[in-house]
């Protein structure tokens, strides 16, 4: 995937550190950076080439707290044909009482943005203004081997996968690129997010099945919860089982390499043609384990129809849960938080890198 370059003049010293920091820690795999310490520098850098080099140069400039002298030079409207430029504003609100900036950083020339805010919200911002290129859609319907997915799934009470994909993705997030699918119908997740989603599951589906597709389409599918990633949920859940594991292979690749997710977390739901050869896909499927002969019963079967399916490698890399006794609430967000603090987390942050063959139970 080819990396966003990014040029950087943040005249607040400490502030740029950190920025270059988590850029680096986080998206060093999607992002080039080039930071310009001085506002000389940044003015030499503008001025020195009048020439189509700036814009072959760099995706996007990316500022904040420059001088007054600094403002005025700056051939903004000239510069703004060549590349986006985001401003980054202590208080969005103080722009109208800066008659100033208001004149120089002009909505049709500058789009600005806060200047605190997550550093993930930050690369939405930047990703909205560069992504505007179109992507054409991967064919081969096969994941890379260095991709690693997860699957949840569960046989009885699968009430309770929801909070254990999101307690699997909140500890994994915290190092590295996570994102979730959730295959499951009326899962609950849409009671978590904004609700202010136009798009989701659906078109990112509609959009896999057509020759190429923008990654403004494609970010705009995806929401945040925390640090983790995840699809909104399909308007109409049918279209979960009427697409087959070819569609779904190819759709997660789509994302892994144009979005660069490092961790794909799958909550698996109501089968679909094609559902053992996408769950044969999972480097460990997590199976939630329910009390009682039934369940086991339920569980011998599930395992039986997996050998005779020739998915003898799956078994081995399924992963019994058994959840440990909490006091359950109405609320998802308290069942995530006391899971994951308590020997559930902890047994999952054993894991250690991705791959581990550490079993919960």
């Amino acid at each position: 995937m080819r990396k966003t370059k990014l040029a950087l003049a943040l005249g607040d010293v400490e502030y740029g550190k950190r920025i270059v920091s988590c850029l680096m820690n986080h998206y060093r795999d999607s992002v080039e950076i080039h930071a310009f310490g001085q506002e000389l520098d940044l003015l030499e850098m503008l001025m020195k080439k009048e020439s189509d080099t700036i814009e072959t140069t760099y995706d996007i400039l990316v500022c904040c707290d420059q001088d007054e002298e600094t403002l005025r030079k700056i051939p903004w409207g000239k510069l703004s044909q060549r590349m986006p430029i985001l401003y980054l504003l202590e208080d969005v609100q103080d722009l109208n009482e800066n008659k100033l900036e208001r004149s120089i950083l002009s909505e049709e020339v500058v789009t600005w943005t806060e200047k605190y805010q997550e550093v993930r919200s930050l690369m939405n911002e930047i990703e909205k203004r560069v992504a505007k290129d179109v992507t054409a859609i991967y064919n081969g319907g096969e994941l890379k081997p260095e991709m690693p997915m997860l699957g949840v799934y569960s046989l009885a009470d699968n009430q309770y996968q929801l909070p254990f994909a999101l307690t699997l993705g909140a500890i994994l997030s915290d190092q590295r690129r996570v994102l979730l699918l959730d295959l499951q119908e009326n899962s609950g997740i849409s009671q978590l997010i904004s609700g202010e989603e136009t798009m989701g599951l659906e078109d990112l589906i509609l959009a896999s099945q057509e020759k190429e597709i923008g990654r403004e389409r494609m970010l705009a599918c995806i929401g945040h919860l925390d640090k983790m990633d995840l699809v909104y949920p399909a308007a109409n859940s049918e279209v979960i089982s009427e697409v087959g594991a070819k569609e779904y292979l190819k759709l997660l690749e789509l994302l892994r390499t144009e979005l660069s997710y490092e961790q794909i977390i799958i909550n698996f739901g109501s089968r679909f043609q094609g559902f053992f050869e996408l769950l044969n896909r999972m480097e460990q499927l997590y199976l939630l384990e329910g009390k009682g002969g039934l369940c086991q019963w339920r569980e011998y079967e599930f395992r039986q129809e997996l050998k005779d399916r020739g998915y003898d490698g799956l078994l081995q890399r399924v992963q019994k849960v058994q959840l440990p006794i909490t006091t359950f609430s109405n609320s998802c967000e308290r069942i995530v938080e006391q899971w994951k603090w308590n020997e559930l987390g902890d047994m999952i942050r054993k894991m250690g890198s991705v791959g581990d063959r550490v079993g919960i139970s």
